[in-house]
């Protein structure tokens, strides 16, 4: 799993979520282009990608991965976002997203959007 997420306070947050429901293999990257550059190498099967970042944000981040998609691109890409309207949502899984993410969210929506349940 690839967490791309620049708010330490957040970030340290889903971390000791994902290892409450048991995901201990967490790959960090604090930025959109580390965050892109850490795919090839790690090869995650989900991303979760928030969409306020520096130096990329999550909506080119997001652009880029749909564009790379094939057998070697994330199954699920989940975006965590702050924006919670139907058109939001609705523009971003058009985007490519597999799931939307609201800010503040349940340690079940969390285990809902890594695992697809």
């Amino acid at each position: 799993m690839l967490l791309i997420e620049d708010d330490e306070s957040v970030l340290d947050a889903i971390v000791a979520s994902l290892e409450s429901i048991g995901i201990t293999q967490v790959t960090v990257a604090r930025d959109g282009e580390s965050g892109l550059a850490m795919i090839d190498a790690v090869r995650p099967a989900v991303v979760l990608l928030d969409l306020m970042l520096p130096v990329r944000d999550g909506f080119d981040v997001l652009a880029k991965l749909r564009q790379r998609r094939s057998g070697l691109q994330p199954e699920r890409i989940v975006v965590i976002s702050a924006m919670s309207d139907a058109l939001s949502e609705s523009a971003l899984l058009q985007l490519g997203a597999d799931f939307i993410l609201s800010k503040p969210f349940t340690l079940e929506r969390l285990e809902a959007a890594v695992t697809g349940g």
